[in-house]
């Protein structure tokens, strides 16, 4: 099949997933909604629909970002060869042109402080910030931003707003923060599992094939790792999985449609969901497969990805990699011989894949704003604009095109993206759940969860509680 044929026909698939999904927080995120990637204020009139006709006079329209190693942390573009920067910088100039405004961006360091510190002043610095899910919520509690679905100039029905993800960012139906196409971090930070072609190919696997057929199971992962790991006791051992040690349990028990917190779908409220025997069963597994025959290799510091495991992998000693896809886009510039898979799913009784996105980089609206309305307008007409031109850019591009050696590889990732899952323990409390508890686990190799269950009911608990009083 051609290339391009493919893409239609992937698109017009993927298309249909989000149209149908269920608003859990299974399920996708936000895809093209055009297909040239082109759009000015003259051309495609639909997506400006409903936007409101207004002339800000050439004001500027602030906007707080955070660096760090691990996102694309530019969110208006930047002069330069790289496509995604080009098609940011061109819907930058389309809502220019739309709203007469001045879309100004301050990268600052990795945290928040300079942003909440304008906030606690009462100075009306920035029109929104972007940063870590963790300091959303904080900021929230503590009363310091306007939750989206109090801007009345905000439609967060419109389909360049990521309604799975969103529905995992409210608490208590109070929409506290919301994501669209404008915010890149739900691509940056979704895991996959890459392979070795070339060990893949010694040992004849067809992985791609797996995956289809779905016999791609945590024990069809454990048969293959277990094939090819040679223990470290030889002078050039070869690895099965290489993962940061954080990221492996999280990994793990998504891929097997499990959480550590959900909500309860008729009160919007988050429960601990790590209880049960399945979950407990998963856990369990994950520590056989991984911790007890030299089929890991040990890594605690490091970035999400870290160099080692990227040497590794790339000096074939390792058949599989967890990596982000912000990561994905180094190592193509590095080593072309890498397919990518989704985690394989737990086995009997699951019937799709499930995709971990580790984080996220939410936008916060300052509760000194003044011109509440005019904040609305801007996020809607970005997010409009983005959907239309720069997620197609990256989503195709950058992640499906450029980096997609081969079809099947090519297709899984559309696979990957469609099927998208935010964990509350993963991500906003990860402080607290996953660092907190999980990876100290991890790295001691105690699979002791059931002591800590208690503390986790506390920290949820707590979690609700600051809720209720925000």
């Amino acid at each position: 099949m051609k290339k391009y044929t493919l893409i239609c026909l992937l698109l017009a698939a993927l298309m249909l997933l989000a149209s149908c999904g269920d608003g859990s927080s299974h399920g996708g995120g936000i895809l093209p909604t055009h297909a040239s990637g082109q759009l000015s204020a003259t051309k495609e009139p639909s997506v400006w629909d409903g936007l409101p006709e207004v002339d800000y006079g050439d004001e500027d329209f602030t906007i707080f970002t955070i660096n760090t190693a691990n996102f694309r942390s530019n969110m208006l573009g930047q002069e330069g060869e790289d496509i995604v920067n080009q098609a940011q910088l061109k819907a930058k100039l389309a809502v220019n042109e739309i709203l007469h405004v001045n879309l100004m961006e301050y990268p600052v360091g990795n945290d928040m402080k300079q942003f909440t510190n304008s906030i606690y002043a009462g100075l009306d610095s920035y029109s929104i910030g972007y940063g870590r899910c963790t300091f959303a919520i904080q900021m929230f509690n503590e009363g310091l931003i306007i939750p989206y679905d109090q801007i009345s100039t905000i439609d967060l029905s419109g389909g360049w707003w990521n309604h799975a993800v969103n529905d995992s960012l409210s608490v208590n139906h109070k929409q506290y923060v919301a994501l669209g196409s404008f915010d890149l971090s739900t691509y940056d930070y979704t895991h996959a599992m890459l392979f070795n072609k070339v060990m893949a190919e010694s040992y004849h696997y067809d992985l791609y094939s797996e995956v289809t057929e779905k016999t791609w199971t945590f024990d069809r992962f454990y048969e293959i790792i277990t094939e090819v790991s040679t223990g470290e006791s030889v002078e050039n051992p070869i690895y099965g999985y290489l993962c940061q040690s954080k990221e492996v349990l999280p990994n793990f028990w998504i891929a097997a449609d499990q959480l550590t917190v959900a909500k309860d779908a008729e009160t919007d409220t988050p429960f601990l969901a790590c209880k049960g025997e399945k979950f407990d069963t998963v856990f369990r597994r994950t520590f056989e497969m991984l911790r007890e025959n030299g089929t890991w290799y040990y890594v605690v510091d490091g970035n999400d990805v870290p160099d080692v495991n990227i040497n590794l992998f790339n000096g074939n000693q390792a058949l599989f990699m967890d990596s982000t896809f912000y990561y994905v886009n180094r190592l193509r510039a590095e080593n072309e011989h890498f397919g990518i898979l989704p985690y394989p799913m737990w086995g009997e009784g699951q019937t799709e894949y499930r995709s971990r996105i580790e984080y996220y980089m939410p936008g916060v609206i300052p509760s000194v704003v003044t011109d509440r309305e005019r904040t609305g307008v801007v996020l809607e007409a970005l997010n409009r604009a983005y959907s239309t031109m720069v997620t197609e850019s990256y989503y195709e591009s950058v992640l499906r095109l450029k980096n997609s050696t081969d079809e099947d590889s090519y297709e899984m990732v559309g696979l990957i993206f469609a099927t998208q899952v935010i964990d509350i323990g993963d991500t906003t409390l990860n402080a607290t759940i996953r660092d907190g508890i999980f990876a100290p686990m991890w790295v001691r190799n105690k699979p002791t969860l059931q002591s800590y269950l208690a503390s986790m009911e506390g920290v949820v608990e707590r979690y609700l509680q600051s809720e209720k009083e925000a």
